[in-house]
């Protein structure tokens, strides 16, 4: 025996579509679904088995091969991925162009995240998170900042993001340029 595995984005009422390879054990890996355009989306996965090891041919006009038997009940899932948590220890130094804005990595549900890093003029009134710059791959844990005016009160604060979307901000941290 071996078996078709048949999927669908059931939110965009797709249609179902077999993978390339048919599975001969009792499970497959199905393809990702949590891409970002995903999120949220209900698919839903059916099984066709099918016998005599050459591909058969549809006599009848029933939209079913003559050696496939009744197609599964269909399994449905809903891609649902956690946003990351915050990133913590957000500090900021002047380097003398600019501020370098530091924070330590997220772990928690992944490390596969981005980071966001946010900013504000404090002197100038200006709303928490009014700016951002970015995004910056998983593997940076600093921000240079070389916007802005010398000796005037900036705010930063940092959001990981990743599929599921953003992270909590993180810890608020204020410099003078």
């Amino acid at each position: 025996m071996w078996y078709w595995v048949q999927s669908r984005d059931a939110t965009l009422n797709q249609p179902f579509t077999r993978g390339l390879y048919w599975a001969t054990g009792r499970s497959l890996t199905a393809g990702a679904v949590t891409g970002a355009a995903n999120n949220g989306h209900a698919f839903e996965f059916s099984i066709v088995p099918w016998a005599n090891g050459a591909p058969g041919v549809d006599k009848n006009g029933d939209g079913r091969l003559d050696n496939e038997a009744p197609t599964s009940t269909v399994a449905r899932v809903v891609a649902a991925v956690q946003p990351p948590a915050a990133p913590t220890n957000v500090l900021a130094r002047n380097t003398g162009s600019g501020v370098e804005v530091s924070w330590n990595g997220v772990t928690f549900p992944t490390p596969n995240v981005y980071y966001w890093v946010y900013y504000w003029n404090v002197d100038r009134g200006e709303p928490v998170d009014a700016y951002r710059f970015g995004p910056f791959n998983e593997n940076a844990r600093s921000a240079l900042f070389n916007y802005g005016v010398p000796g005037e009160l900036y705010g930063f604060r940092v959001r990981a993001e990743n599929v599921g979307g953003l992270s909590p901000p993180s810890n608020t941290y204020y410099i003078r340029r």
